[in-house]
């Protein structure tokens, strides 16, 4: 009996890992053409100001929210698959919309019913999305998910990667910026009267039609994955949201997500419109950064899987922050006629965030007790959805003047970019005060990651010279009982 429920459960894991990546391969599909690059180029096309782009920013950050309600609905669908099923599958039909928007009403209407159909799908969604964490976390044991998770994110990086190629160069043939490769094409098609810049809401709406068609896909796929039922959650929904703020450790992690999160909403809703508008970067240029991004991204997820995995999600996240405080800096001196260096800032970029979105996924369900992974992690979401939320808002409410920085002008956009670059670095106090029993000094990690590598050797004696006390202590036996004052 013993051996047979053990085949079942290596069965039930190894379809969970083929069908989440599968499923999550469309819904990255999806993102990228349902949203992110091409939503913000459609409500710049609609009229969006740095108040609208606050407010898109703000909206989708505000949906984490509702991740806290994810507990609630698995008391009305009772099956997780169902609950995934139906709320995405639902709320994923918002690009239909938005394609036939601009043909139906004028260009200010168009933009506000938007913005309101934005919110209404990324609140359902996000609940959804809590849900779906709770059913991830029971069907990946903690060995391995931080490896799992860099498996993952690995394919859905390509997959939005080839799409976004695609369609973005698609979109730069109705693009009057659309720059030098889609001009080629346009002749070499011969120039061809509909693909005039006044139809590029047509190509807009082919766009999100496409990316409806996919989420129909994703459907099918997701229903192959097999379904980890609930736990039985008795005590009333309010008094189940509460106990993860019992938690002494869970507050000072939230307390970390607050501050970081907020960091990071200074200038969120602000890096593709500066791209586009300021930078005057065409769509290709724009996925050609992405690129550089996510290929970086591809390449050290698995460094970050391993590392997590050994050392733990806050020595990880340490590290993380470093970078994190760094990129922005890099986008004070870029100007429309001189933006080469973002292309090296999106590489440093990618191995950043490769490493803090593992984390973001990962840490709270790493000190969650086991029967509880669900709601910490729908509070946590909440939580962190608020920070951003309210750091996003007020940037687009008062988005700086022009400033003079050490010799450099400054647009408003990079005003921001160097306040949350400052602001990231920040973060590093909170995390200070999280527990994790794992974790280790940041530099006895990068010590024994280097220790191995002949080719790192000089890095090595870097690091030992750098870290000294932190590694000669832990090497005596002191620096594990201590690791929460690091």
């Amino acid at each position: 009996m013993i051996k047979l429920r053990k085949e079942r459960d290596n069965s039930d894991l190894r379809k969970t890992i083929v069908y989440s990546t599968a499923s999550g391969i469309l819904a990255s599909i999806y993102t990228n053409l349902g949203g992110g690059t091409f939503l913000v180029k459609y409500v710049l096309e609609l009229g969006a100001k740095p108040f609208h782009l606050g407010l898109m920013t703000s909206i989708v950050q505000l949906s984490q929210v509702f991740q806290a309600l994810g507990v609630f609905v698995l008391q009305i669908f009772k099956s997780r698959k169902k609950s995934v099923m139906w709320i995405i599958g639902l709320s994923r039909t918002a690009p239909f919309l938005f394609g036939m928007l601009p043909f139906l009403l004028p260009k200010p209407a168009a933009l506000f019913v938007a913005l309101f159909i934005l919110a209404i799908t990324t609140a359902t969604q996000a609940s959804a999305a809590n849900i779906w964490t709770g059913w991830i976390a029971d069907m990946i044991p903690l060995k391995i998910r931080g490896r799992f998770f860099s498996m993952r994110n690995r394919y859905l990086m390509l997959a939005g990667m080839i799409v976004g190629y695609i369609f973005s160069t698609f979109y730069d043939l109705f693009d009057p910026n659309g720059g030098a490769i889609a001009e080629r094409i346009k002749a070499w098609l011969g120039n061809p009267s509909f693909l005039a810049p006044e139809n590029r809401f047509y190509a807009l709406a082919i766009i999100f039609f496409v990316a409806g068609l996919v989420n129909i896909l994703w459907l099918f796929v997701i229903k192959h994955q097999p379904d980890s039922p609930p736990l039985n959650n008795k005590h009333p929904f309010f008094r189940t949201l509460k106990e993860p703020l019992r938690d002494s450790n869970f507050r000072r992690l939230a307390l970390y997500s607050i501050w970081w999160m907020f960091a990071v909403g200074i200038a969120s809703p602000f890096w593709a419109p500066f791209m586009m508008r300021t930078l005057r970067m065409s769509l290709l240029e724009i996925q050609v950064y992405g690129t550089v991004s996510a290929i970086t991204s591809f390449f050290t997820l698995r460094f970050w899987g391993h590392f997590i995995d050994r050392f733990g999600n806050k020595t990880a996240m340490r590290l993380a922050i470093i970078f994190g405080g760094i990129n922005p800096l890099v986008w004070l001196f870029a100007t429309p006629r001189n933006y080469w260096m973002l292309f090296v800032e999106a590489a440093s970029s990618g191995f950043m965030w490769a490493g803090a979105n593992i984390v973001a996924q990962n840490f709270v369900l790493a000190i969650a007790p086991e029967e509880k992974k669900q709601v910490y992690s729908g509070v946590f979401a909440a939580i962190s959805g608020l920070a951003m939320t309210t750091s996003a808002f007020l940037s687009g409410v008062f988005l700086p003047k022009p400033m003079n920085f050490f010799g450099y002008h400054l647009y408003p956009e990079q005003v921001l970019f160097l306040i949350t670059g400052l602001a990231r670095w920040s973060a590093q106090i909170p995390l200070s005060w999280v527990y994790e029993a794992r974790a280790l000094p940041l530099g006895v990690a990068l010590y024994k990651v280097t220790r191995g590598p002949k080719r790192l050797r000089w890095l090595n004696i870097i690091m030992y010279r750098v870290f000294k006390n932190s590694i000669e202590n832990h090497i005596n036996g002191s620096g594990n009982s201590q690791e929460h004052t690091q």
